[in-house]
């Protein structure tokens, strides 16, 4: 992590001051600490015009060397990937998706999935209405028996749906003519010319094949970059790389994704090749959790961040009302007047930036009285026996007992501690397959939300993300718990409600 010798992390590769380039640091200070405000889970915010960045921010622990998981904007590079092997003729968009999988002859199935074309799967007018999201709690589930086997919901090439698991297929299809991996085969043939990360990858699905609708591992920058090159219709330092008709394809609007509707939601300008439609000409990679490459050709404008609002319902909706007023009021055709104290304050803050933590009161009346005390537990769906909390100072812990034994997860009281989730035989570069050792990296904080409730929020920072919140409330030797997990992957074993007592009180 590069510092600024005072131990503060630094902002990273600021290649001109936000007024050179049309943008004032004061409207970058004030959409910085805005996020900050409204408590949205931030990672990284990296703006730039044209070539030049100017800001590109991170929030403690991450930093600009992070292979963030990327979640949903995987399915763009896919249609990258399958845009490529149309160039080389090894595919056309009007092949019927069956012909790429001969043991679907072993499957019944529907004449109208028999029909779909990769274009169908690209526009995400399939014949699939619902999509399998959960489908990694089944070790066993095969996504693409599924895929052949699902019930119609309406005629392929027709209405939008967003289904994950065509762009799943797209990705076996690529793998399957290159025999490689999606990823491998994009650093190869474009990636790693124009600058991408040599060690960016994607997690690995069952049945051996990428989990390309979900697990790209890459840095802000790359986004960056490849945003670049596809507003610059495929050419990279006077070379062209890739086709330029299909990206003005794959960013267009050719299918209307409104499925409610109500056009104020934020996600509605249209769709292309698994890429979106966005205001004012522009397009974009979307994740799941606040993973965004956003491009506004016209003003030469780009921005990216990674975040993870997941169990943050009105995130995605802040962050991009807050988007569109600052492209639309703040991005400027030409040069304002510099600023060096609004420059210098906007360098101060975000060197000083980390990941959100709880805020509440370090402690309560009853603090003393329940610290190092043990609960006993009714049967819960948790499977936890036993609980107590260690208090001292500005850190903690919550120990307790489940079906692996005694766990110990660490927190900070109104501060963030990075730690190991306690839990074992979580999945880390391959889905169902735990390595020895492996737990997942967090960042965790507790605090007193009231005079009896205490609370603690696990984030979850590396390579899967999501995360848990516990409450603990306590009524003289009685307590009460509830857990809610944030993500579909993992920590199932942490979803429910459960009483307990103690008789040391």
């Amino acid at each position: 992590m590069a510092s600024d010798g005072s131990g503060n992390k630094m902002i990273f590769n600021m290649d001109k001051t936000p007024e050179s380039k049309g943008i004032s640091s004061k409207a970058l200070l004030r959409f910085v600490k805005k996020l900050d405000d409204k408590k949205i889970p931030m990672h990284s915010l990296l703006i730039a015009r044209g070539d030049d960045v100017v800001l590109n921010a991170y929030w403690a622990p991450f930093d600009n060397k992070t292979l963030h998981r990327q979640n949903s904007v995987t399915k763009s590079f896919v249609a990258l990937a399958i845009g490529l092997l149309e160039e080389e003729g090894r595919l056309k968009l009007s092949d019927k998706v069956i012909d790429y999988f001969p043991e679907a002859k072993n499957y019944d199935v529907p004449i109208e999935i028999a029909e779909q074309t990769i274009l169908d799967l690209l526009t995400m007018r399939t014949t699939y209405a619902l999509g399998d999201r959960h489908w990694v709690k089944y070790k066993d589930y095969d996504r693409i028996k599924a895929y052949f086997t699902e019930i119609v919901a309406k005629p392929k090439g027709t209405l939008y749906n967003y289904d994950s698991r065509g762009s799943y297929i797209l990705g076996v299809i690529v793998e399957r003519i290159t025999d490689k991996p999606f990823m491998e085969y994009l650093k190869e043939k474009l990636l790693l010319k124009i600058g991408f990360s040599k060690d960016s990858s994607c997690i690995s699905a069952p049945f051996g094949y990428s989990w390309s609708d979900s697990g790209l591992l890459c840095t802000a920058e790359d986004l960056y970059r490849v945003g670049k090159f596809i507003n610059w219709g495929g050419v990279w330092n006077g070379e062209r790389l890739m086709n330029e008709k299909f990206l003005r394809d794959a960013t267009s609007r050719i299918t209307a994704n409104c499925a409610s509707g109500n056009d104020a939601d934020n996600n509605t300008y249209g769709y292309g090749y698994q890429i979106w439609h966005e205001m004012m000409g522009g397009f974009g990679f979307h994740g799941m959790g606040l993973q965004y490459m956003l491009c506004i050709p016209s003003k030469d404008f780009y921005l990216v961040c990674n975040a993870d609002t997941q169990g943050h319902d009105n995130a995605r909706a802040i962050f991009l009302d807050m988007y569109e007023d600052f492209v639309k009021e703040e991005v400027h055709s030409e040069p304002l007047s510099e600023d060096k104290a609004a420059y210098e304050a906007l360098r101060d803050y975000c060197s000083k930036l980390e990941l959100v933590s709880l805020s509440g009161e370090k402690a309560t009346a009853i603090s003393e009285n329940i610290n190092g005390k043990t609960f006993i537990l009714a049967d819960n769906p948790m499977g936890i026996k036993r609980f107590s909390l260690e208090l001292d100072g500005d850190s903690g812990a919550f120990i307790y007992e489940n079906a692996q034994g005694e766990k110990r997860l660490r927190f900070g009281i109104c501060k963030n501690v990075m730690t190991e989730f306690p839990e074992d035989g979580y999945a880390n570069m391959k889905i169902g397959e735990s390595p020895p050792g492996y737990r997942h990296p967090c960042a965790v904080s507790g605090a007193w939300q009231d005079d009896r409730t205490f609370a603690i929020k696990a984030q979850m920072t590396g390579n899967h993300l999501g995360g848990l919140y516990i409450r603990i409330g306590f009524s003289g030797n009685r307590a009460a718990v509830e857990m809610k997990k944030n993500t579909n992957c993992f920590l199932n074993e942490y979803e429910g409600s459960a009483i307990g007592e103690t008789r040391d009180i």
